[in-house]
């Protein structure tokens, strides 16, 4: 159900009430959550018979995140099979999953892979009939990435496991010099995982790229004949191209290249995001009308064809699929009100000659995959291992588009109990693209806070209409539109507006403390990410980062002492009067130390503060136990502050004491 907000909310059924608050929530419902199988990196065999895909789930009793691969038939005859085991997850710095798609051999026989087994990364071999697997490569390194030619497999590798360990071991008796490399706000040993084990990072580049300690070390390229074992040095291939500045007015977000048709990219350039064609001869083709009026996310050539099939956002990031003729037109493939994609944000659907295979997701329809027509959009599920959303059909989710006071347009999903009014509200700020789960960074589980009678609100980020980048302007956006969506739900009987949480993960947590700082909208709020403090502008300013270029570039911020004026307005910490709400700050290790004066000074006022800091996490919190307590204490929060609800259960009698005595000195009594 798609509800446009322009003044006023069409009613939806209001006949029903809430569940009461007093009903306990059945915590298997966020063990499900928790443990829900992502799927992503289809690629369609070479014979265009099957496809490969890689599934992906977190486990609470082992506490880790572990991959398999599997195999199903386009023509969805049978059944999809498992042929490989995927071994432990790899971490990209930010702290969520590497995806990486799988090789075929060219017969179709084989499925190639990189896999974290028993300690090393290595590339695996499994058959496409599911009779095995083996380790193709038997490296003293992990393999950074590999290619596959015919009979041979050409690898990458850097510095040997053991090398590692010699230098971590050498540097903590040594002592630790301190440069541009170094982030103090992690931990010097056992900082994270990385490649199965604990270890150390190093930065790496622009903003907060990361990398092994030796992570730098020169390549060596490896050749490897697949028929003899033989092994040989191959030339390196050509240096990596630098990820894109974040901050630049114009960089390359994806590209893809065609056998001869040229070389097609998405380019973000004058604020928007262009899709173009660059022909062999460097004539440069641009895709407009649907192309311009949406944003596309990810481009793919067609096999064989000069085509490429792009998939696009709406302003309600509602998932479109098209196909470009070069020299044609522009026709829709399909629709989807979640999303269609490779499973993560920006990666490519599978395509071959005649259809799609996509991951499919929905607000509380949990990832499957699908193979759509190109010609027809007809679509077949292959595989749906998660079967039906974790919660009982208690809850639905509409999509909802609004307009702010300034004419802004925004959108978001709604989860509530259907019919139900007056309920308390949960705001959560980022994006609300398939399925939702805890929201981006997964740590507020939007189905029990409805099942809780808390209605919660995701919200797609609207960007101020600024001439440059300028974070504060975003910020301010964000709370216009968050204002307009309560006032227009309070107006139509939906939800209590004295009873408003909110809660959010990187810019949205920024977004929260912006609102908590600047309205009295809120009645509790939570956070699970650093603010920008004038702690972090030194914690991150030795010589060599260039923190500080992108701290003046997106929020025209210099040295404390050089424009004192603009930290006040930027920083969280130094505003604390303004903050009454209750926060509960909930923190991955390496981002807490900035935040500390935040938390100093709200801990010696009269509002209500928590922290809580998950140790050797990153920006994403990767280890299920963390995003269970998370989601626990998220739940607990908001239930105790907008219901007055404390969980009966005789562990947490401890918890709810210390919150009474918070409540009773934000009261005065």
């Amino acid at each position: 159900m798609v509800i446009w907000l322009s003044g006023a909310l069409v009613a939806v059924g209001l006949a029903s009430t809430p569940p009461t608050p007093t009903a306990r929530i059945p915590q298997p419902s966020l063990t499900a959550l928790i443990e829900t199988v992502d799927i992503a990196t289809p690629v369609i065999s070479p014979d265009g018979q099957s496809v490969a895909f890689r599934q992906g789930a977190a486990s609470l009793d082992s506490n880790r995140y572990s991959l398999s691969w599997w195999i199903a038939p386009l023509d969805a005859s049978m059944a999809a099979r498992k042929v490989g085991d995927g071994g432990q997850a790899l971490w990209k710095a930010e702290g969520v999953p590497v995806e990486e798609a799988p090789v075929w051999s060219g017969d179709s026989r084989y499925l190639y892979y990189r896999a974290l087994i028993d300690g090393q990364v290595q590339v695996w071999r499994s058959r496409a009939d599911a009779a095995g697997s083996q380790a193709v490569t038997r490296d003293e390194a992990d393999v950074d990435q590999f290619s596959l030619d015919g009979n041979h497999l050409t690898y990458v590798v850097r510095a040997t496991r053991a090398q590692g360990l010699d230098a971590e071991r050498a540097l903590y008796d040594s002592g630790v010099r301190i440069d541009h490399t170094i982030d103090p706000s992690q931990a010097l040993f056992g900082a994270v995982e990385l490649n199965g084990r604990m270890a150390p990072e190093r930065l790496s580049g622009r903003w907060f790229q990361r990398d092994a300690l030796l992570g730098q070390t020169p390549e060596t390229t490896k050749r490897l004949d697949l028929a003899t074992q033989a092994l040989t040095a191959a030339p390196a291939d050509a240096a990596r191209p630098a990820p894109p500045d974040v901050f630049a007015a114009e960089h390359v977000i994806a590209s893809s290249s065609s056998g001869g048709f040229g070389h097609a990219r998405l380019v973000w350039r004058d604020g928007r995001m262009t899709l173009e064609v660059v022909r062999p001869d460097g004539a440069i083709l641009s895709c407009g009308g649907v192309c311009r009026s949406q944003s596309p996310t990810w481009i793919a050539w067609r096999p064989g064809r000069d085509q490429v099939v792009f998939a696009t956002s709406d302003v309600a990031l509602r998932s479109n699929l098209y196909l470009w003729s070069l020299g044609g037109g522009v026709r829709r493939i399909a629709e989807d009100l979640g999303q269609l994609g490779g499973g993560m944000f920006g990666t490519p659907c599978a395509v071959g000659a005649e259809a799609l295979v996509c991951v499919a997701a929905r607000a509380l329809s949990p990832p499957r995959l699908e193979r759509i027509a190109i010609d027809t959009g007809r679509r077949v599920v292959l595989a749906a291992p998660n079967g039906s959303a974790p919660n009982d059909g208690a809850v639905h989710a509409e999509t909802l588009i609004w307009r702010d006071a300034k004419g802004r347009t925004f959108s978001g999903q709604l989860v509530r109990t259907p019919g139900s009014r007056r309920t308390p509200l949960f705001i959560n700020y980022y994006r609300c693209e398939g399925y939702l789960r805890g929201g981006v960074g997964d740590e507020w589980p939007m189905v029990a806070l409805a099942q809780a009678g808390i209605a919660a609100l995701c919200v797609n980020p609207t960007r101020a209409l600024s001439a440059d980048l300028d974070m504060v302007a975003d910020y301010q956006s964000g709370l216009e539109g968050v204002t307009a969506a309560v006032e227009l739900l309070d107006r139509q009987g939906l939800i209590d507006r004295t009873k408003v949480g909110m809660g959010a993960l990187s810019m949205g947590s920024e977004v929260t403390m912006w609102v908590a700082r600047h309205t009295k909208l809120l009645a509790a709020a939570s956070i699970a990410s650093l603010q920008v403090e004038p702690a972090y502008y030194w914690l991150n300013g030795v010589a060599g980062r260039d923190i500080h270029d992108g701290l003046a570039r997106a929020w025209k911020l210099g040295a404390p002492e050089a424009t004192p004026e603009r930290w006040k307005v930027v920083s969280a910490a130094l505003d604390t009067e303004h903050i009454t709400a209750p926060l509960l700050m909930q923190l991955p290790e390496q981002e807490f130390r900035p935040t500390m004066e935040l938390f100093a000074r709200l801990s010696n006022s009269r509002t209500p503060v928590e922290l809580y800091v998950f140790p050797q996490e990153r920006h994403v919190l990767a280890q299920p136990r963390h995003r269970l307590a998370a989601y626990r204490r998220n739940l607990d929060w908001f239930r105790y502050w907008l219901q007055d609800y404390r969980d009966p259960d005789p562990a947490k009698v401890e918890q709810y004491q210390r919150w009474d005595a918070m409540a009773r000195k934000a009261r005065g009594d």
